[in-house]
């Protein structure tokens, strides 16, 4: 199992959809729609911010040609997560399911994060642990991999 890997973004999409199918959809209230825009938006803020630091930094984005990564990008986004882009997508997740006042529509969430963390991350820092040595590992160190360590 260690090399099952599906691209992040077909996962995402999976999760959503499971949020649509089994989600309940009932009337938001004010605050709720408005939590949900505010994660939405800071999610989207995370996510956009970090794709356009590693166009920055002349990296690669592809997250299935991980050896392609010119650098490790430690600024912006990254100096609170080594993957702004999963926690980014993890949070419009959460958004949606709240969008939605749904607690069903949390699980796919969970499994996206579950997937994400158990099959993508690792492949991934299996890579840059191999091509930039320690310093990528001073940065993990420093750095946790989603948000709380």
């Amino acid at each position: 199992m260690d090399n099952f890997r599906i691209p992040p973004a077909v996962i995402a999409l999976g999760a959503a959809i499971l949020q649509l199918l089994f989600g309940r959809k009932a009337k938001g209230t004010l605050l709720s729609r408005g939590a949900a825009l505010g994660l939405a938006s800071a999610s989207t803020l995370m996510g956009v911010s970090a794709v356009a630091k590693f166009r920055a930094e002349a990296t690669t984005v592809d997250p299935m040609n991980v050896s392609a990564a010119a650098t490790v990008v430690q600024s912006g986004p990254f100096r609170l997560t080594r993957n702004p882009m999963y926690v980014g997508t993890a949070g419009m997740l959460f958004a949606h399911a709240l969008w939605r006042k749904s607690l069903l529509a949390v699980v796919p969430a969970v499994i996206y994060i579950a997937m994400i963390d158990r099959f993508q991350i690792p492949a991934e820092e299996a890579v840059l642990k191999e091509k930039f040595g320690a310093t990528y590992e001073d940065y993990a160190q420093r750095v946790p991999r989603w948000v709380l360590r």
